[in-house]
């Protein structure tokens, strides 16, 4: 049995200066869509994991998406890490400002993270949900436990 371990250190050892080239470009490109507001270009860039699929967003999803950058618009943004751990669950995390900067010099903000899952040597830019792993959670993945199954793309 190959162990979270075994496939994590298979597929870090699999990728390039170029992989993370384009998941940088990929969600830059995306939040850049919504900082100026065009919260419909950047939700046509994304997708989201399903029953170990990658599937575009839902109607449903994107309305909710539409609520939440309405409610709390990309001031500005910034990238706070990405780290790979396997084909289908990664981080790539950026710090969301959703109003100007105060007196202080700071500025309302929160979190939001992609899941960039690679297959076929392509990458999907999916949407990080609170139930997948990810190198912040507080109670990791442990190494010896079973690697995760192959995620594949729902066309």
């Amino acid at each position: 049995m190959k162990t979270y371990a075994d496939a994590e250190k298979e597929f870090v050892s699999s990728l390039t200066k170029k992989d993370s080239i384009a998941i940088l470009e990929m969600s830059q490109k995306c939040m850049d869509s919504l900082k100026a507001g065009n919260v419909e270009a950047a939700l046509g860039m994304l997708y989201v994991i399903k029953a170990g699929e990658v599937v575009r967003l839902t109607d449903e999803n994107k309305e909710d998406f539409k609520k939440h950058f309405c409610t709390f618009p990309v001031v500005d943004y910034h990238l706070e890490y990405f780290s790979f751990s396997t084909q289908g669950c990664n981080d790539l995390k950026y710090k969301i400002e959703f109003a100007r900067k105060g007196a202080d010099g700071s500025a309302p903000a929160m979190a939001f993270m992609f899941n960039p899952v690679k297959i076929d040597g392509t990458w999907y830019l999916c949407v990080k949900n609170r139930n997948q792993s990810s190198k912040e959670m507080l109670n990791p993945r442990e190494s010896n436990s079973p690697a995760p199954g192959e995620v594949r793309l729902r066309e």
